[in-house]
């Protein structure tokens, strides 16, 4: 009964990703901007990005969850809208490579290197990284196994309490005063 209802919570969560992840179809206010208004155009910007990264953690974290259940071909297309929003991510591009090897879609995948190659060179005039390349070549020698065992479902923890041992470090001075820049106070 346990793993009945892990696999419906699993599912559940996927669903809502999912959901979560079609909500977002362009940037907030694209292209609106008030006059003479820099408070406005700025809070947009933020909010925007803010947004952006709302929806790319969310493809991530469905990504991953379709990863570690093997499902490669349901993870491929959340992934190519990932590239969408930043297509000159490298390491994204190399993700969906991998994803198309590992689905056995090799073709696919092929065409994935030489897209990732050529946007590298023509916009950003680079070359690609070490990893990249090493990647590419299994693919072009069919190195890379069909599918992976998928690990096992990870359980739920809870989050660790704070502690004052695990204060993050800093450069700061300690702080002589409550009051800084305020001596006459």
């Amino acid at each position: 009964k346990a793993n009945r209802l892990l696999a419906e919570a699993t599912q559940a969560v996927e669903q809502q990703l999912g959901n979560a992840a079609t909500l977002y179809r362009s940037e907030l206010l694209h292209g609106f901007s008030l006059p003479d208004c820099p408070q406005f155009d700025e809070w947009v910007f933020f909010e925007q990005e803010r947004l952006r990264h709302l929806f790319l953690d969310t493809l991530t974290a469905l990504i991953q969850r379709y990863q570690a259940h093997g499902a490669y071909d349901r993870a491929i297309p959340h992934l190519q809208r990932m590239l969408a929003a930043e297509p000159y991510a490298e390491q994204t591009h190399r993700d969906l490579i991998r994803l198309y090897a590992l689905a056995g879609r090799r073709s696919a995948a092929l065409r994935q290197c030489e897209a990732c190659c050529r946007i590298l060179k023509e916009e950003l005039d680079a070359e690609p990284e070490a990893e990249t390349l090493a990647l590419i070549d299994a693919v072009r020698a069919n190195r890379l196994p069909a599918s992976t065992p998928s690990p096992a479902p990870e359980t739920p923890s809870l989050p660790a309490l704070p502690s004052k041992e695990r204060t993050p470090p800093n450069n700061l001075p300690a702080s002589s005063s409550v009051f800084v820049g305020r001596s006459a106070e």
